[in-house]
C-alpha cells in the first residue's frame, strides 16, 4: 500500500486485513481518500492485489511486514480484557491458546516463497 500512500499520495493511511479464523475469511482494504481521488485510489489498490497476487511480495516487504505484524502484537495485550479477548477469539475460530501465544514466532517464520504461495492462492 506504500504505492497508494507515498508514492501516489492519494491517501493518508491505506490498509488491508484477513478476518483471522481456520477457514478462509475476507480480505478488506481500506483507505482515507479525498471522494475526487476514489476512482484513481481505487485502480492503484487492485493493481497492486494484483500484482501481489502474481509476484507475491519483495523480501524488503516481507520484511517490513513480518517487523510490524511481530513488533505490533504484544501493544495488542496491554489489558486483561483484550487478551482474554484474543484467547477467546482463537478458540471460537478453533485456532486454539497456541495461536495466540506463538503468533509473533510464526510470523517471523514466514518464508518469501510461503509468503507467495499463500499470496497466489488467496
Amino acid at each position: 500500500m506504500q504505492v497508494v500512500r507515498s508514492r501516489a499520495g492519494k491517501t493518508y493511511g491505506a490498509r488491508s486485513s484477513f478476518e483471522a479464523g481456520e477457514r478462509l475469511g475476507a480480505f478488506m482494504v481500506g483507505t482515507f481518500t479525498r471522494n475526487s481521488e476514489t476512482v484513481a485510489t481505487l485502480k492503484l489498490v487492485l493493481g497492486e492485489i494484483e500484482k501481489m497476487a502474481k509476484s507475491g511480495p519483495s523480501q524488503a516487504e516481507l520484511a517490513d511486514a513480518v517487523s510490524n505484524l511481530a513488533g505490533a502484537y504484544p501493544l495488542r495485550f496491554q489489558s486483561v480484557a483484550r487478551l482474554s479477548t484474543a484467547l477467546l477469539d482463537a478458540e471460537l475460530h478453533e485456532l486454539g491458546e497456541a495461536y495466540v501465544r506463538e503468533f509473533p514466532v510464526r510470523v517471523a517464520s514466514s518464508s518469501l516463497a510461503d509468503v507467495a504461495a499463500a499470496a497466489r492462492q488467496h
